[in-house]
Formats: C-alpha cells, structure tokens, sequence
C-alpha cells in the first residue's frame, strides 16, 4: 500500500490542482480555480508536512441545497482549494484499491460503465424472460452510511492506519452552516464520497450474489429480476433485510415491484416490452415535465433572444444525448412544435420577431443522435 508521501506527492496534488482548475468552480476560500497550481506549488512543504505529522485539519466546509429533479433536496459540501487537492489525491489512491474488488453488478463511478451499460444488462434479463423487477431506492445513502463500516472496510482492505486517521477526518469536518458528521454521513460533493459508498454496498452486492440473484446497482438505486410477481414481493422484503443486517442502512417508500410489460423506471429511462417481447426505451414522464419546465422558465426569463436560443440549444442537445437511445421520433416532433409556441408567445409579449435560423430542431438533432437499445449479450462486464 502506498504511504502518506506517496498519495500527496507534489506531482498528484498539482495534477489534482490541474483537474480543480478545469472545474472553474472556485472552494470556500473563494480561490480562483485558475490559481490553485500556484497555491499548491507555493504551499506543499508546509501541506505535506502537516499532513505526516498528524496536524493536519480540514477547513470549516460549508454546505448548499441542490434542488433534484424529483422535488427533493441534496446536500452539497464545497471544500476549501487544499482540501480539495487532499481529498482528489485520496480519491485516486481509493479507486485503484477499492475498484479491483467490487462486483461485475455495480456500474457506477467505475470506468467505462454507466447508466446505459446498466439497462443494457435488464434488458438482456427481460429478454431472458425476468419479467419482474424489484426496485430498491436506499433511504438518504450518503447521509446514513456509518463511519465505523467505511474505516472497518478499508483496514480490511490494508489501507495504513495514518491514511484512515485522514480519512477520518474528513468524514468529521466541520461545516460553517450545519452540523459536523460524527457518526454517520458521507459529504456529497466530497470526491471520495462515491467510492466509500460503493464499498459499503459491495456487500449487499455480495450477498446477493452468493443467492443467485440477477440484479443491477447503480450508486443507490437496486434492481433484482425475477420471474414471478410473488417471487419478486418476496424478494423486496427479503433485500430489505439483507441491506440493513450488510450495510445498516434501509429502503425510502419509492421501493417497490414493478412488470416489465408496465415499464421498469431505472436511471430517468422506463424500460418495457411489446406484446412481441421486443425491449424498449423511453424517458420518465417526470424527465419530459422537467424539460418542459426548463424551455417555459427560459422563454419567460429577461435574457435576450439570441441568448434564449443559444441556451434553449443547449438544453435540447444534452437532453437528447441523453435520452438518444430511447425511441421518442414522435415525441420529438411535439417538442419542436411546443418550442415554437413558446417562441411564438415570447414574440408576442415582446413585439418582435425572433431569428429562429440558429434554433436546433429536436427531430433532426434526435434522428441523428439516436442508438438502438442492443441488450448485453453477456450478464458480466469485465472492469476496465
């Protein structure tokens, strides 16, 4: 295992500085993110030193609520231009530990694994013939995840004490505008974050495994396949045992069974069949009423036009990136027809006409960008 020295080598922490500059978020500290290499360079002798004799201490955070599409609220940590340096170093040296010994049925925060690769693989059970799907949502994960559980893991895995002493530490930090962490409760926004979380998981990911089971975990969110409605009722409530005994945490109220002839909702996608047993794709209504809401809050913002368009582009291109894979053809043509009533309005309100010769068209840009869903024609991916 790598020591102290070698984590927060002067080279890691200004690559670390490099990647928080191409950020362009500023820390706490309102540092500019195009001066943290200089502060580095300038100030490593004393970081380091600080962080081998046992003195070193995480700056105050502070914490914002990040409004999720759901309606809810995240939580957010912003760290101060060191400590950020401290907990990228640290998120590196983890990942390569951590990675290697995870499961083939997580795709999340891992390398050349996502959300696709996931429905990929239900859609490959489905085509199997699991035609039920236990969804299991995890009650505020980051919030609740024990300290003690995330230190026991890593000493498991040989990470030196002095390295989990650091790691301690910025689990407890304080924060300026909330309460500090002393028990439970990983910092969304910390780097380190994902990959502690998924450490903890790997062994409901493991237990799962030794019962047979064919499932997906993205970051919180589990899905089980079964074959029958019953089974998968039983499965729900046997999982929920099974997470609090592994990993002390419990399911929200969205846990549910849901049939994949009525639509599997996993990743912002709803996956179902046809009466033929042929897998499809489509973006969750709520997905459709957020995109909805972005292009009516922007037609109503006091921005000029050409800037209205440009960012109206913008929210059009990501969206579809995203949901490239689901066959929407149709949807699409409803979506351009909504944008040019919302410009036609705008047109009214303001008594004049509006240039719409830059504006991208939602079905152009999706018969483009669009990938057929291919299911995985292997359960198990090899990590990368």
């Amino acid at each position: 295992m790598q020591t102290l020295q070698d984590i927060f080598s002067k080279t890691n922490m200004l690559e670390a500085s490099k990647r928080i500059r191409k950020s362009n978020a500023a820390g706490l500290d309102g540092i500019s993110p195009k001066l943290v290499p200089t502060l580095i360079d300038n100030e490593y002798d004393t970081i380091l030193k600080n962080i081998v004799n046992g003195t070193y201490t995480p700056e105050k955070a502070r914490t914002y609520g990040k409004r999720k599409t759901n309606g809810g609220i995240r939580t957010i940590a912003i760290n101060s231009a060191i400590d950020r340096c401290i907990i990228a170093c640290l998120y590196q040296n983890l990942y390569d530990i951590i990675t290697p010994v995870l499961t083939e049925h997580t795709y999340a925060y891992i390398k050349n694994r996502g959300c696709i690769e996931a429905i990929r693989t239900l859609a490959r059970l489905a085509k199997d013939g699991y035609t039920y799907f236990a969804k299991i949502d995890i009650e505020k994960c980051f919030d609740n995840i024990k300290h003690d559980m995330i230190l026991f893991k890593l000493k498991k895995l040989g990470i030196h004490d002095d390295v989990l002493r650091i790691i301690n530490k910025l689990l407890k930090m304080d924060y300026d505008n909330a309460e500090r962490h002393d028990i439970l409760g990983c910092p969304q926004g910390s780097a380190t974050s994902p990959i502690l979380m998924e450490l903890v998981l790997d062994s409901l990911d493991k237990e799962l495994m030794r019962r047979h089971l064919q499932f997906i975990r993205y970051a919180d969110d589990i899905i089980v396949a079964y074959k029958s409605k019953e089974a998968a009722k039983h499965g729900l409530l046997s999982i929920t045992k099974i997470l609090y005994k592994k990993c002390k945490l419990r399911p929200n109220g969205k846990s549910q069974v849901h049939s994949i002839s009525e639509g599997v909702p996993v990743l912002g996608y709803v996956i179902y069949n046809d009466t033929n047993g042929a897998v499809h794709l489509k973006p969750k209504e709520a997905k459709l009423k957020d995109l909805y809401d972005k292009l009516h809050d922007l037609t109503n913002s006091h921005h000029r036009t050409e800037v209205i368009i440009y960012k109206m582009n913008c929210i059009i291109r990501g969206w579809l990136t995203y949901f490239r894979h689901a066959e929407i053809s149709e949807m699409t043509l409803e979506i351009d027809e909504t944008i040019e009533q919302l410009l036609t309005r705008l047109e009214a309100k303001r008594g004049d006409s509006i240039d719409r010769s830059k504006l991208i068209s939602c079905n152009t840009l999706y018969s483009q960008l669009y990938r057929p869903l291919q299911p995985m024609t292997s359960i198990h991916l090899p990590f990368c």
